[in-house]
C-alpha cells in the first residue's frame, strides 16, 4: 500500500506531525476521527495527543496506539 510506513520509522507518540501523513493517518485512527477533523483539533488544541485527547475528552484507542 502507499501509505504504508516502514518498519524502521516510528510514530512519534508525544507530537501530532499534521505535515506527515502517516502521523496524520495514525492519530486520526487513533481517535476516530476524519483528516480534516483531526488537523481541526490539532489547530485548536495544539500537537500534543493529550491535549487533542482533552478537547475531544477521549483517549486515542488502544488498537491504533499499537500500530
Amino acid at each position: 500500500m502507499l501509505l504504508d510506513k516502514p518498519e524502521s520509522a516510528r510514530i512519534d507518540d508525544q507530537r501530532i506531525d499534521l505535515r506527515d501523513p502517516y502521523s496524520v493517518r495514525h492519530w486520526s485512527r487513533a481517535f476516530g476521527l476524519s483528516e480534516l477533523d483531526l488537523a481541526i483539533a490539532v489547530q485548536t488544541a495544539g500537537p500534543r495527543p493529550g491535549a487533542v485527547a482533552f478537547l475531544l475528552k477521549r483517549q486515542p484507542t488502544l488498537e491504533a496506539r499499537q500500530a
